[in-house]
């Protein structure tokens, strides 16, 4: 096992910020999975660079974070919307 799999929240940088900690975060939304125990959270990640948004999956003790810009986020809840529209009047 390597360094990174036994301490998930170590990285080779010495000023980043742990897992589950990150400097001047907003959550804006946050949903389970119907089927999985996994926790799902949007993050507004300022910066004075460029403007993120994290997408954080929390399953167990594992986490997938993506960080996506402003048109990779557009292009996901653009593609939400239509999703859901769609399988709306089959799920109610």
């Amino acid at each position: 096992m390597t360094d990174k799999q036994e301490n998930p929240g170590k990285s080779d940088r010495p000023d980043a910020p742990k897992v589950g900690v990150a400097a001047h975060q907003d959550e804006l939304a946050r949903a389970r999975a119907p089927y999985r125990n996994a926790e799902i959270t949007l993050i507004d990640r300022p910066s004075e660079d460029v403007a993120l948004i994290e997408l954080r999956i929390r399953e167990g003790r594992r986490i997938t974070t993506v960080e996506l810009d402003a048109a990779g986020a557009r292009l996901l809840g653009e593609s939400f919307v239509k999703w859901a529209k769609t399988h709306q009047q089959k799920d109610a």
